[in-house]
C-alpha cells in the first residue's frame, strides 16, 4: 500500500471509491476541494491510500486558519 497526494487527474477515481463506500458523503467529493480554496482560500490536501491501481482508502485534509477558527 502506499500514500499519494491526489491531484485533479485522480478527481474521477477519488469520486468512484467514494461512489462504492454508504458511509460517503457528498461533501468528501473532489469537487469539493476547489470549492475549498478557491471560495474560502483554505488549502487542502488529499490524499488516498492505494494498492496497485486502485484507491482503498480516502482522507480529505482541508488546512483552515481563521480568527475563528485559529
Amino acid at each position: 500500500m502506499k500514500i499519494l497526494h491526489c491531484t485533479d487527474a485522480d478527481a474521477n477515481a477519488w469520486d468512484a471509491f467514494l461512489g462504492g463506500n454508504p458511509g460517503s458523503s457528498f461533501y468528501h467529493l473532489f469537487a469539493w476541494k476547489g470549492i475549498n480554496e478557491r471560495s474560502f482560500g483554505h488549502r487542502c490536501f488529499y490524499l488516498a491510500a492505494v494498492e496497485g491501481d486502485r484507491i482503498v482508502g480516502v482522507f480529505p485534509i482541508v488546512y483552515i486558519t481563521s480568527r475563528i477558527f485559529g
